[in-house]
Formats: structure tokens, sequence, C-alpha cells
């Protein structure tokens, strides 16, 4: 298995090296907004370090399910959260998902137990 990846019966989460894989004639969600991040934005934002895309297929290779931006954050803490945590540090590392889409055709209800 490679870096960073994860696997869970036939479903595998792994990071997105290759951004020629999440084109429109691949992953289409059907909001422009999203679309529009992963396939023009995502490449951009991994080259320059400041999230990296994950793809969530149901057998590795295979055409996306899903996509998740995911970028470092922080959390500041108040001094009297740090007091009351007993937490020395003025932050703490936190991840926050910076865009998910889910392909159209799996969106809804009706879908929820197709890929479980």
């Amino acid at each position: 298995m490679e870096r960073n990846t994860y696997s869970q019966g036939q479903l595998t989460l792994s990071p997105v090296t290759d951004f020629s894989t999440v084109t429109g004639a691949s992953f289409f969600t059907g909001d422009e907004d999203i679309d529009d991040f992963f396939w023009h934005d995502a490449a951009q934002h991994y080259r320059d370090g400041m999230a990296v895309t994950y793809s969530l297929c149901h057998e590795h290779g295979q055409r996306p399910l899903a996509l998740v931006s995911l970028q470092n954050d922080a959390i500041r803490l108040t001094p009297e959260a740090r007091t009351r945590l007993g937490y020395p540090y003025r932050s703490t590392p936190a991840v926050k998902i910076g865009r998910l889409g889910v392909q159209q055709d799996l969106q809804g209800a009706r879908h929820r137990h197709s890929v479980a």
C-alpha cells in the first residue's frame, strides 16, 4: 500500500498526484464552484504545499467517488483555555476540509448504501 493511503474493504482513500484523473470526464459533482476547484485549482494548491487532495475510489485506480482537499490549520487557544486544559502551547494542530465533492450520480439518499 502506498504512503498515506487507507483501504477498507473495496474502498480506497489515496492522495491525488496526477490531477488529469479528476477532469470533467472522470469527476463531476454538479456544483460549479466545487468542480472548478478540483479541475483547475487543486493541482496548484498541491504544488504550493497548501493542500492535499484525496480520492475515494471503489477499487484502486477506478473513477473517483469523492474528492476531499485537506489543509493544515491551527486552533488558537486563549490563556484561560490553556490553563483549564493544562496545555502549554498557544495553539494546537488541526486539519481543515478545504473542499469536499461527491460524484453527482452518487449524491442523495437513494445511493446511501450503494458503495458501502
